[in-house]
C-alpha cells in the first residue's frame, strides 16, 4: 500500500502543483521549482522536507483547495502524520462526501493505520458514487490479496485493469497473484506492463525476477535484479536475492561480491554473513567461515542454524571449549539430533575431560532412545574399555549411512588411545566412502585423517 501511495504522490506532485503554483521550471536563482522539490524530496525519502515546500510554495488561497488538500494529506502520511493526513481529507468531506480522490486517500490512511475494515468499507463507499474508479477496484483487489483470496482479488483487479489498462496497483496485484497461482509467464506479461508505466519502479523489477526464478529463468532473473540495482545501489536484499541466484548459476566470485556488497550497505544485519560463511564452510576454508559465522554470532545469537557448522569449525581449530559450546548450543534447538551431545562429550575428552566427558554423557543419556546406534555410541564413550555392545549394534546396523556414520564416533574414540590408532584410521577411512557428503561426520572424519598423517 505504501508504495503505491509514494506513485500517487509524484503523479498528484506534478500535475497539481504545476497547476496551482505559478513558477517556471527553476526560479530565477537556479532553485528547483516547488513541485519538482517536493517530489524529490518524497523521492529521497524526506517527506518533512516536501511538507515545508508545500507550506512555502502554496498560497493560503490555493492550500484551502480539495487538491492541494489531498495533496497535504498524502505527504502527511508519508512522515507518519496520520491523524493530520485525516483532519485534511475529513475536511474535504465535510464539504464533499462523493469527492472519490478524498475518499480513496483516506482509504489508503486506514490502510496504513491497519483498520482493514474502515479501509474495506470506504472503498466500498466510493465504488457505490463511482464503480469505475480504478485505484479503488485495484486497493479492494490488493486486501482480497491479503487474505489469500486469490479468486475475489482477481475480479477486483481486472475491473480496475478494464477502467484503466494502465492502473499500476493493479498491474503489480495481478502479477503477484499470477505468480501464486504458478501462471509465471503471464506473471511476468503483467509486470512488463507495470514497468511500461513506471520504468523507474523498484519493485517492477524485483517481483519480475521472482517470477523468473520460479520458472527457473535465472539469467532473466539476475538481468532483473541487476536492473533493480541500477535503480537503488543501496537497497540490500536485492544484492542477497541475485547473490543466491549467482550461486544456484555456479558463479561463485560473483556471488561473494553481492554478499560483500550488502555486508558494505547495512554491516549490522547478519543475514550476507549466513551466506558468506556458507561459501566458505563448503569449501573447507576454515578461517573465512569462521570469521562470518562469527559476525552471525555477534549480532544475532540465537541463529541455531550456525551451531552446528560453527562447531565443526571450532573442531577443526581444536578449541574444545568452543566447540562443545556450538554442540550443545545445536542440541538445545534439536534434541532429537543425538550426534549433537556425542560430539560435545568427543570435546570434552580430547580437552583431557574425560570425567566430565562420562557425568555430561550419563545426565543426558536417559532422553537417547535405546534401540538407536547413538545409544551404544553413548554408552562406549562413558565406558571405552567395553566396546562389545557398539560393535554388535554396527555388525548389526542395515542402514549404510547410520553404520559409516557410527564408524565416526568409533574411530574418535579409538584415536585417543595410541594402540588403537590403526583402528581409527581404518574408521576414518571407511568414513570418507559415505555418499553423504554433507553430513558433519564426514568433514570431521576427513580432518581426523589430517591429523594422523601429521603426526
Amino acid at each position: 500500500m505504501v508504495r503505491a501511495l509514494l506513485v500517487s504522490v509524484f503523479c498528484f506532485c506534478a500535475i497539481i502543483l504545476s497547476s496551482c503554483v505559478s513558477s517556471p521550471e527553476k526560479t530565477s536563482d537556479g532553485e528547483l521549482a516547488p513541485y519538482e522539490s517536493i517530489t524529490q524530496y518524497v523521492v529521497m525519502g524526506e517527506p518533512e522536507k516536501a511538507i515545508e515546500i508545500y507550506e512555502k510554495a502554496v498560497s493560503s488561497k490555493d492550500a484551502d483547495t480539495p487538491d492541494m488538500k489531498i495533496l497535504l494529506a498524502q505527504l502527511l502520511m508519508l512522515a507518519g502524520k496520520n491523524e493530520d493526513a485525516e483532519k485534511e481529507l475529513n475536511e474535504v468531506l465535510e464539504k464533499d462526501r462523493s469527492n472519490c480522490d478524498a475518499l480513496f486517500r483516506l482509504s489508503v490512511n486506514y490502510g496504513i493505520e491497519g483498520n482493514r475494515k474502515k479501509q474495506r468499507e470506504t472503498l466500498e463507499e466510493i465504488l457505490r458514487i463511482d464503480p469505475g474508479y480504478s485505484p479503488a477496484l485495484a486497493y479492494l483487489g490488493e486486501s482480497y490479496l491479503e487474505e489469500n483470496k486469490l479468486e475475489k482479488a482477481r475480479q477486483y483487479f481486472e475491473k480496475a485493469l478494464k477502467a484503466d489498462p494502465n492502473d499500476f496497483v493493479a498491474l503489480m496485484g495481478l502479477g503477484n497473484l499470477l505468480m501464486r497461482k504458478k501462471e509465471y509467464d503471464e506473471a511476468i506479461a503483467m509486470f512488463d506492463r507495470a514497468q511500461k508505466v513506471d520504468p523507474e519502479y523498484l519493485f517492477a523489477y524485483v517481483d519480475r525476477a521472482q517470477a523468473k526464478r520460479l520458472k527457473k529463468d535465472y539469467g532473466g532473473a539476475i538481468e532483473d535484479l541487476s536492473g533493480a540495482i541500477a535503480i537503488d545501489p543501496g537497497y540490500y536484499w536485492n544484492y542477497i536475492d541475485r547473490g543466491n541466484l549467482y550461486l544456484k548459476t555456479g558463479k561463485r566470485e560473483s556471488a561473494i561480491a553481492d554478499f560483500t556488497e550488502a555486508a558494505n550497505i547495512d554491516p549490522d544485519y547478519f543475514i550476507s554473513y549466513v551466506y558468506l560463511g556458507g561459501i566458505y564452510y563448503r569449501t573447507k576454508e576454515w578461517e573465512k567461515a569462521g570469521e562470518y559465522y562469527g559476525k552471525v554470532y555477534e549480532r544475532k545469537a540465537d541463529y541455531y542454524h550456525i551451531y552446528e557448522p560453527l562447531g565443526v569449525i571450532s573442531y577443526t581449530r581444536k578449541k574444545w571449549d568452543d566447540a562443545r559450546k556450538m554442540f550443545e548450543k545445536a542440541y538445545e534447538y534439536n534434541k532429537t539430533e543425538y550426534s549433537y551431545p556425542l560430539l560435545a562429550s568427543l570435546c570434552l575428552k580430547k580437552a583431557g575431560r574425560e570425567k566430565e566427558a562420562r557425568t555430561y554423557l550419563e545426565t543426558e543419556l536417559p532422553s537417547f532412545p535405546k534401540d538407536t546406534w547413538y545409544y551404544e555410541i553413548a554408552r562406549f564413550y562413558i565406558n571405552p574399555s567395553n566396546d562389545y555392545y557398539v560393535q554388535h549394534r554396527y555388525k548389526n546396523e542395515q542402514n549404510k549411512i547410520r553404520k559409516k556414520r557410527m564408524l565416526f564416533y568409533m574411530g574418535a574414540q579409538y584415536a585417543l588411545t595410541e594402540q588403537f590408532i590403526v583402528t581409527a584410521r581404518i574408521s576414518f577411512e571407511q568414513v570418507l566412502s559415505i555418499e553423504r557428503k554433507d553430513l558433519l561426520e564426514y568433514d570431521l572424519a576427513e580432518w581426523e585423517l589430517e591429523q594422523l598423517d601429521n603426526k
